[in-house]
């Protein structure tokens, strides 16, 4: 789903006009981007946590070379579902691995089409 889409769906599901959700979502991410700018994390309650995290200092070692390359500590923003969404993807979508060993995502397919366990 694009950014214009879910304009559009907040718009038809609420009544609001498009300007109005276009400038609701332009304040809900400056207000995100500077939470996590300030180093603070966001929490929306059964939705999730927008946070920033740190990723440590790392050496490594580049054969190529040979010699020792070093990478300073970043702070990336991060995205932690609440329980109430994780519980609701896991029970509407599953894994399925392909011979080639990679996963697709797909629906889960209704309790009643399923075959009954004796």
């Amino acid at each position: 789903m694009t950014q214009a889409e879910l304009v559009e769906q907040i718009a038809k599901r609420s009544g609001l006009k498009q300007k109005s959700v276009e400038a609701f979502l332009a304040a809900f991410y400056e207000i995100i981007v500077g939470e996590l700018a300030r180093g603070e994390a966001v929490r929306l309650r059964k939705f999730g946590t927008f946070l920033p995290k740190v990723w440590r200092h790392r050496s490594r070692w580049h054969a190529g070379q040979k010699e020792l390359l070093s990478a300073d500590a970043l702070v990336v923003p991060r995205f932690r579902p609440g329980r109430p969404l994780r519980k609701l993807i896991a029970q509407k979508l599953m894994a399925v691995q392909l011979p080639n060993g990679r996963f697709i995502i797909r629906p889960r397919e209704p309790e009643s089409s399923l075959p009954s366990k004796r």
